[in-house]
């Protein structure tokens, strides 16, 4: 089972997201919604990759991901953004994905399954 780490910082979002990606039976999951925790936290969980808010408090997703990034314990660890301020210009076939910079970027109001098919596709390439 992969382990899987959600980093932002509204519970209400990150306990549904959890939830369902619990339901898939494909990841352990561990939810930080205290930007200020993600490094240690992830450093802890040691995940298989991320799922990363972009507009947080205190540390924004660009602040954590150079954290993330620089810590070479999690060297290579695959990151997603997840944003609501993808816009339909940049999405891939209009299905919330867009990818900039060599990172993936999804829209939090992407549908599910198109989530768990891009974690996969994101694993697959590690």
């Amino acid at each position: 089972m992969k382990r899987l780490m959600i980093i932002d910082d509204e519970p209400g979002f990150t306990q549904m997201l959890a939830m369902n990606l619990k339901l898939s039976e494909r990841y352990e999951i561990e939810v930080v919604n205290d930007a200020r925790k993600a490094l240690r936290k992830t450093v802890a969980f040691q995940p298989d990759i991320v799922l990363l808010d972009v507009i947080m408090p205190h540390l924004d997703g660009g602040d954590i991901l150079t954290l993330l990034r620089s810590e070479p314990t999690l060297e290579g660890l695959p990151i997603i953004l997840l944003t609501a301020l993808v816009s339909k210009d940049q999405t891939v076939a209009g299905m919330g994905v867009a990818e900039e910079v060599g990172l993936v970027m999804l829209s939090k109001t992407t549908k599910f399954d198109t989530l768990l098919k891009v974690i996969d596709s994101t694993l697959k390439e590690k």
